[in-house]
């Protein structure tokens, strides 16, 4: 049940993502589940139940946005290279971290948005 409501809620957050980011144009945006296992290496540090966020906030630094409570985060990332950095303007490649009461990683995805040139 709670995977259900974690599930919800972070299709709810990437909405909330896109639409904010989407033009006032006919365009669209499409989003994309990053799952290339060479693409993600560089976030192999990212298990779930053994990172916290102190980890992967000396490593990413404060997160862009955060929802919930702090419990959901998102950092949008320059590209997928070692060492990861984390951008400073909007990008189309978006971490989602979810944590758990112990503030030790839960899940997380990276998605990406394409938008039309």
């Amino acid at each position: 049940m709670m995977n259900d409501r974690v599930r919800f809620r972070i299709a709810g957050l990437l909405v909330a993502l896109l639409t904010a980011c989407s033009s006032t144009s006919t365009s669209t945006t499409t989003i994309e589940r990053v799952t290339n296992p060479d693409e993600l290496k560089p976030l192999a540090f990212l298990s779930a139940g053994e990172v916290s966020r102190r980890d992967i906030e000396a490593r990413l630094g404060v997160p862009w946005s955060t929802y919930e409570e702090r419990r959901i985060v998102i950092y949008h990332l320059n590209q997928l290279a070692e060492p990861i950095r984390r951008a400073e303007r909007n990008s189309n490649l978006h971490l989602v971290i979810v944590y758990a009461k112990d503030d030790r990683v839960q899940r997380w995805s990276l998605v990406q948005t394409d938008r039309p040139k």
